[in-house]
């Protein structure tokens, strides 16, 4: 799987450093800085945008098990942002994303929303900044939040500082915070952003 060292899977990481077997509790450590090439890095960084009471965090995570940035949605919420968090109840991963919002203490700080009448797997995987009430930008991107999304998968993450798309991704974010079914939240979505 993603951490089983050899030169097979990570070659570079094999010859930089020893065939060390990284370890996915340290984030900080050569190894996984190496595996990262950044993608951590600029995530633990945009959620700490959040430092006050002047902002907020909407996220839509479909995967929510890697602890290090479930710490970081509890860190902001200590500095006074307000954090709400629809994340995937009802698949495979329901498990694994409620262990670690409960070792963050996320769910005692009412922070998350769990999303419960999927029909089929919704990658949803953003999280929107406002500052004073107001949607300012928004990461996108093909990460999810495990050690395999943001580690082993070379996937990206988008910074976009852009009123109108954070403000659209935003107005998503709350209507898959009222857990609508799909068959509801369609015709809202298509409502939403029409084909040209």
């Amino acid at each position: 799987h993603l951490f089983q060292p050899g030169r097979d899977r990570f070659p570079g990481l094999a010859r930089q450093h020893e065939n060390a077997e990284p370890d996915p509790n340290n984030p900080a450590s050569k190894e996984m800085v190496w595996l990262s090439r950044g993608l951590f890095e600029a995530l633990i960084r945009f959620i700490g945008l959040a430092e006050s009471d002047q902002f907020a965090l909407r996220a839509a995570l479909y995967e929510l098990h890697y602890q290090p940035v479930a710490n970081a949605f509890a860190k902001a919420v200590e500095a006074g942002a307000d954090v709400k968090i629809v994340y995937d109840a009802e698949s495979t991963y329901k498990a694994g994303n409620e262990a670690t919002i409960a070792l963050s203490g996320l769910d005692q700080a009412d922070a998350v929303i769990p999303r419960t009448v999927t029909e089929g797997i919704k990658h949803n995987k953003f999280i929107v900044l406002l500052k004073d009430e107001t949607p300012i930008a928004v990461w996108t991107g093909s990460t999810n939040i495990s050690k395999g999304g943001i580690f082993g998968h070379s996937n990206v993450g988008h910074i976009v500082w852009d009123r109108d798309i954070a403000k659209a991704y935003f107005d998503y974010w709350e209507r898959l915070a009222e857990n609508l079914t799909a068959t509801k939240l369609r015709p809202l979505n298509r409502a939403a952003s029409p084909l040209p």
